[in-house]
């Protein structure tokens, strides 16, 4: 069975390129060396119209074995040396554990 974390984002206006070269040319790859943390792929938000609606949201395949709080205690751990980008907006980050059924 797998686990997933998946997280919900947004750019800063005006800011989607540095953002997206960011989160997909350094973010993905730290995340990936958390301890727990298999891969990480970055997707398009789109609505149900098939236009892009402003957000991504990010899956990262996690070990199963690992309890929840332990992976977050690991990522919280590694934060104060992950490069951050002023170009995520805070304010929009969501995150939810997801197990395959």
């Amino acid at each position: 069975m797998s686990r997933y974390l998946k997280v919900t984002t947004r750019p800063v206006p005006g800011r989607e390129e540095e953002f997206l070269n960011w989160y997909v040319g350094t973010h993905l790859g730290e995340v990936t060396q958390v301890p727990g943390f298999r891969t990480g792929r970055l997707f398009r938000t789109l609505t149900s119209g098939g236009e892009h609606s402003g957000g991504y949201t990010a899956l990262y395949e996690v070990d199963p074995a690992i309890g929840i709080g332990e992976l977050l205690a690991a990522l919280n751990a590694a934060l104060p040396s992950m490069q951050m980008s002023d170009a995520l907006d805070p304010a929009s980050a969501e995150m939810t554990f997801l197990d395959e059924v």
